[in-house]
């Protein structure tokens, strides 16, 4: 496929850890194509890959070693292809937290949602929680962030599934984490260090002089 404009959405926040905030919403630049994973055996797509640009409004910004992202909230894109008893995903792309995946038999990008969908071609779906994953310090500065989503199968396809891109929105959140003291006050208090050997020089001062 061919580069092209879509409708689908990216609303970036940038917050905490001392750095520059700010808030941009990123259109969809690039679809990088149809893809068939591998518990697809039919010769047709059921996957497809989603790259949002940023258009370089986060390109001057490194995140710290305790940096994650957080899924605001997500709607899963309507497809073409109507089919029953089956399942919808979303994964994230590009952050440090990869898991093993089941259907690919190896590590892969996580699954931020999934939903069983009885028609494809009507259901959208708007998940609203907050699920993190750790990032690497480019993942902002590199310019784009990309989404998959695809269809388990549990019948052979007949046609390849298209996705309504303009149904797929989404809302993240990257942070760095900022280990601040807690206000709970019900909390035990903190443990006092002591320095080492405190006691035992205090018995033999002159030990390290013989």
């Amino acid at each position: 496929m061919s580069d092209c404009h879509a409708g689908g959405l990216l609303n970036v926040a940038v917050a905490g850890g001392g750095g520059a905030g700010g808030v941009i919403t990123a259109t969809l630049v690039y679809n990088k194509g149809y893809t068939k994973t591998f518990e697809n055996l039919t010769a047709f797509d059921n996957c497809k890959r989603y790259r949002f640009n940023l258009s370089g409004q986060f390109s001057n910004i490194r995140l710290g070693l305790n940096s994650k992202v957080a899924i605001d909230y997500v709607a899963v894109p309507r497809s073409n292809y109507a089919t029953t008893t089956t399942f919808k995903y979303v994964r994230i792309c590009g952050v440090s937290d990869n898991v093993y995946d089941t259907e690919r038999k190896g590590n892969n990008n996580p699954i931020i949602h999934i939903n069983k969908a009885n028609n494809l071609l009507t259901d959208i779906t708007v998940l609203k929680e907050s699920r993190t994953f750790r990032v690497a310090q480019d993942f902002l500065s590199k310019g784009y962030i990309e989404f998959e989503t695809g269809v388990l199968l549990t019948a052979d396809l007949t046609a390849n599934i298209r996705f309504f891109d303009q149904d797929f929105v989404v809302s993240i959140i990257v942070y760095e984490e900022d280990f601040e003291a807690s206000n709970d006050n019900l909390l035990a208090p903190p443990v006092q260090k002591e320095p080492p050997n405190k006691y035992f020089n205090n018995y033999y001062p002159n030990y390290n002089n013989t």
